[in-house]
């Protein structure tokens, strides 16, 4: 969170500080090719998955993989706290692309 917040940090110090992390490189590989993106091509290094998601998904990601770790789920439950944060972030990245099409000139 530190190098995602510094102005001077660069996605290549994000990627390398990611790889390190096996669950963070898990989640940003699983978002980066999952059906939302529709990438034609798997993506298998983490420090690919950084550029293409960007900096500021990466920033969502790592605060909601902070925030629900603090859950612990019933093995009984039905509820996923997993497919809920996966549904957050996409959530978040689609409400992102609608209103940056909705401000594009010529929309009006």
């Amino acid at each position: 969170m530190n190098r995602l917040a510094d102005p001077d940090g660069c996605a290549q110090d994000v990627a390398n500080i990611i790889a390190k992390d096996p669950a963070m490189t898990a989640k940003i590989l699983q978002l980066s090719n999952s059906a939302f993106f529709g990438l034609r091509r798997r993506i298998s290094d983490p420090r690919d998955a950084v550029l293409y998601l960007g900096l500021d998904t990466l920033k969502s990601l790592a605060l909601s993989v902070k925030a629900f770790s603090q859950f612990t789920v019933r093995p009984l439950s039905r509820f996923s706290i997993e497919d809920l944060g996966k549904h957050t972030i996409l959530t978040g990245i689609l409400a992102r692309k609608i209103a940056i099409a909705e401000a594009s000139p010529g929309r009006r």
